[in-house]
């Protein structure tokens, strides 16, 4: 394998004087990690010299978080089961007369359906950004993080989609397919949740739609300080060396490409983990006192 990067970080003060002073500062990385070669043994002529793991299709050349999942084709208005899509082969054609070898067709047989790639999960970059204000004895600290491109598998949406009765369900599936509601995205509500549109295709790692696959892309505010610093005149008048007063605030904002959805959890790469505790808010107070 083959690791490739770069960082930048870049900081500036902006203003910066006895009672006023602001810096900025931002810093973005890119990374990519390319299969060069794989073993002879475990390459397969069908998927051109790669083989699968999960949901990535490992070929050389490629990048090594190389997604290779089904593609979820939305809604049968008819049935109100979910579709997937197929690649027609030579043995399709009796099947689908009118069609061609390669043609898209949607199916509502899982076992029938087609992997695809859908590029990485890698992200294009990942960086973060602060900054500081100063105002006589008053301080103010803010520090964020970012994502951009790549993509997450949310397991978390696929198991609130599962419908199983006793088990907290997503509120998507307020809207999901009825009689009378046939243009829903939402394959209808079933009672143990087999449907493929919302469960994996014979339940196992790999065997995931993109039903649940979303833009890894988020922004997170992640600290902010706001302090007051007693002078040294009145510092000195109370016997301490320093004192200063702060209130403090943790992931006051977060946004992704879906409520709920937190591609910080990534534990493989791709796939959020549904067990995993949420990343809290906090606010605190405090008081250092200098001796």
């Amino acid at each position: 394998m083959l690791n490739t990067g770069f960082e930048i970080d870049l900081g500036v003060d902006i203003i910066k004087n006895r009672d006023f002073s602001w810096s900025f500062n931002v810093n973005a990385s890119r990374y990519r990690t390319t299969l060069l070669k794989i073993p002879s043994n475990m390459g397969s002529a069908s998927l051109d010299g790669g083989y699968l793991s999960g949901n990535y299709l490992r070929r050389e050349g490629t990048d090594y978080f190389n997604l290779y999942m089904y593609r979820y084709a939305g809604v049968d208005q008819e049935t109100g089961l979910g579709m997937l899509y197929k690649k027609l082969t030579e043995t399709d054609l009796a099947n689908y007369p009118g069609q061609s070898v390669g043609d898209i067709v949607t199916t509502t047989v899982g076992s029938q359906a087609t992997r695809f790639e859908l590029g990485t999960a890698t992200p294009d970059l990942v960086g973060g950004l602060g900054t500081n204000f100063r105002y006589k004895n008053f301080d103010l600290g803010v520090i964020a993080s970012w994502q951009m491109g790549g993509k997450v598998v949310s397991r978390s949406y696929q198991y609130l989609t599962t419908q199983t009765i006793g088990r907290g369900v997503h509120v998507d599936l307020l809207d999901a397919w009825t009689p009378e509601n046939t243009d829903s995205n939402i394959p209808m509500r079933m009672l143990g949740g087999t449907d493929f549109g919302n469960w994996t295709i014979g339940g196992s790692e790999g065997q995931y739609s993109d039903f649940s696959l979303f833009n890894a892309d988020y922004f997170n505010l992640k600290t902010v300080n706001f302090g007051y610093t007693l002078s040294n005149t009145l510092a000195q008048k109370l016997y301490l060396g320093g004192l200063r007063v702060y209130v403090a605030a943790e992931n006051i904002f977060f946004k992704s490409a879906k409520k709920g959805l937190d591609p910080r959890q990534v534990i493989d790469g791709t796939t959020i983990n549904p067990f995993n505790y949420p990343q809290t808010k906090a606010i605190s107070f405090g008081i250092n006192i200098n001796l």
